[in-house]
């Protein structure tokens, strides 16, 4: 299960990783600054509706978590595999004219690679932590990455990243 509590002007979210997931996706449109620990989120500020969405996402049965979870990567553009749970997200995107930059989670073995034609990319993804491997036309990075929300809050970094 979950719990919700508020300290000072945050909100602080413990929980399983689905519900971890959906919290952080959930509370990051609303709050101005946003942690995530392994099994935790906190968030601030911590207005009313934050406090009673995350109170009512610990009230919901597992399955239409699971489904309001799928359906929300899908709306931020992520293919979704896994019917029982999210096994694997996969985004693309253009980069540039002709380039694309590809970022795939894998969450068995807690895995995330950035495959990118941007070459610019490779010192920003050095400093997050990823072991780069650079070509003549593409750049790699791979790194472990705990829980499926830290996997989509670092493709929202790469993804305002600029070269």
């Amino acid at each position: 299960m979950c719990e919700v509590s508020t300290s000072d002007d945050s909100v602080l979210f413990t929980g399983p990783e689905l519900e971890l997931t959906m919290a952080y996706l959930t509370v990051k449109p609303l709050a101005e600054r946003v942690e995530i620990g392994t099994e935790t989120l906190r968030a601030s500020p911590a207005p009313p509706e934050v406090v009673n969405a995350l109170q009512a996402l610990c009230r919901s049965d597992v399955s239409s978590l699971l489904l309001d979870v799928k359906e929300s990567l899908l709306h931020l553009g992520w293919l979704v595999e896994g019917s029982r749970d999210v096994v694997r997200i996969r985004k693309s995107r253009r980069a540039g004219v002709s380039g694309f930059t590809t970022i795939e989670y894998e969450k068995s073995t807690r895995k995330m690679t950035v495959v990118t034609t941007q070459k610019c990319l490779a010192d920003f993804l050095k400093q997050i932590g990823f072991e780069v491997v650079e070509s003549k036309y593409l750049v790699e990075g791979r790194r472990h990455v705990s829980t499926l929300a830290e996997a989509v809050e670092i493709e929202e970094r790469l993804s305002q990243a600029a070269c």
